[in-house]
């Protein structure tokens, strides 16, 4: 469920900071200020965090279903 959160989130984000940038340099026609390369900065960082949560996430999942099939095949043998 979080993963999935965390992916809105992230598309969300771009979808903004894109629609700030177009509105910047094509609608004001200004150049980009020091609030704009905060934002930019911050976006940059947002993007392997994201990926970090999602892995780690999807390794926890993995983790779980390994150790549930490991103690299915102690108590119930390999099949052999």
């Amino acid at each position: 469920m979080s993963r999935h959160i965390n992916l809105a989130l992230l598309i969300i984000a771009t979808v903004c900071v894109l629609i700030r940038f177009v509105a910047r340099w094509r609608i004001q026609g200004s150049t980009l200020g020091w609030d704009d390369w905060t934002i930019l900065a911050s976006f940059i960082l947002l993007i392997p965090s994201t990926a970090i949560l999602q892995l780690s996430s999807f390794s926890s999942d993995m983790i779980v279903f390994i150790s549930l099939t490991l103690d299915y095949s102690d108590f119930h043998g390999t099949g052999k």
